[in-house]
């Protein structure tokens, strides 16, 4: 284990740091709270979050489902005004959104933003961010934001499969290649943002 690496960081906070102390040997809604919490340590830690614009008490002892904070308009909740995550789910504990939009976010999504599995909405339009999409996103992505940034490479083909996803914005990356005729599989598409 690399503890200077984003995941060892990740891992480190969790163990060490953490002061809401989620055993995740106690059930299975403890461990994928455990599991959650280690997943948006790790995108804080690969994406400079001691840096952002607004840091929306990541890394806090609150719960995981706490760490937001609406903008400069606290009576508008919209994707311009949020930044943080939101939960759903039977015990509402279920991390559902992560916006991140705007936030001076640098460096690289990692591959353990794929651990957040029941994902409706990902924000993280606005920033500066590089390198490929992680493939493995969850399906249940509605509403994926990840224009205007630098990321480069293709788009992963799973996003093609997302057959929920009714927003999808990446225009304004580096992205290479031709959009694939998959795109036809997004029957509940109402809205893509394309083009340099």
């Amino acid at each position: 284990r690399d503890d200077a690496s984003p995941q060892g960081r990740a891992l480190l906070w969790l163990a060490d740091e953490d002061g809401l102390g989620v055993d995740p040997s106690v059930s299975d809604g403890a461990r994928r709270r455990a599991v959650q919490r280690f997943a948006l340590a790790a995108v804080h830690f690969s994406t400079g979050g001691e840096k952002w614009v607004n840091r929306a008490g990541f890394l806090s002892d609150a719960s995981e489902c706490e760490w937001g904070e609406i903008g400069e308009d606290p009576t508008e909740y919209d994707l311009l005004n949020f930044v943080g995550t939101k939960c759903d789910g039977s015990d509402n504990s279920t991390v559902t959104q992560l916006h991140l939009a705007n936030n001076y976010l640098v460096g690289s999504l990692p591959e353990e933003l794929t651990m957040l599995t029941e994902l409706t909405q990902l924000s993280f339009f606005g920033n500066f961010l590089e390198g490929e999409i992680p493939s493995g996103l969850p399906q249940s992505i509605e509403y994926l934001y990840i224009d205007t940034n630098n990321f480069n490479g293709t788009i992963p083909v799973e996003i093609w499969s997302m057959s929920g996803l009714k927003e999808l914005w990446f225009h304004h990356n580096k992205f290479e290649g031709t959009l694939s005729t998959e795109i036809g599989k997004l029957t509940h598409l109402e809205a893509i943002g394309i083009g340099q």
